[in-house]
C-alpha cells in the first residue's frame, strides 16, 4: 500500500494450496486481507489494517499449525514526515522448535518516516 496516496479500497490475497506427492508433506495455505480508508478521519488521519492467516494440515509426524495476525492503526503525513500509530496482534502456534505451543501476543507502537 502506498501510504502517500491513501488506500482506495481493499485487497485480498490468497496463497495456493501446495501439494506434494510424498505422503509426509502436508498441504498449507496463506490468506491475507489489506484495507485502508481513502477518506481521512479526524482531520488528516487515515485508517489502515491487515489480517493474515496461515496453516498446515497435520500429516504423519507433522502437527497442525494455525496462525493469525492482525495490524490496525492510523497514519498521517505532516511536514515533519509520515507518522503511524498502530496495534499488532498474533494468535496461533509458535514458530520454531516449540510449534505445538499456542501463543497470544500484542504490541502497540509509533512509526516515523522523515
Amino acid at each position: 500500500m502506498d501510504l502517500g496516496q491513501g488506500c482506495r479500497g481493499a485487497s485480498l490475497h490468497t496463497g495456493p494450496w501446495r501439494w506434494n506427492t510424498r505422503a509426509t508433506t502436508p498441504p498449507s495455505t496463506d490468506l491475507t486481507l489489506d484495507a485502508g480508508g481513502a477518506e481521512p478521519i479526524r482531520g488528516k488521519w487515515y485508517v489502515f489494517g491487515s489480517a493474515h492467516g496461515g496453516g498446515i494440515v497435520p500429516n504423519g509426524d507433522v502437527i497442525r499449525e494455525l496462525r493469525t495476525g492482525v495490524n490496525l492503526g492510523v497514519w498521517t503525513r505532516t511536514r515533519f514526515g509520515l507518522w503511524q500509530i498502530y496495534a499488532l496482534g498474533f494468535l496461533g502456534n509458535e514458530v520454531g522448535i516449540n510449534r505445538g505451543d499456542a501463543v497470544v501476543q500484542g504490541r502497540v507502537g509509533v512509526r516515523w518516516v522523515p
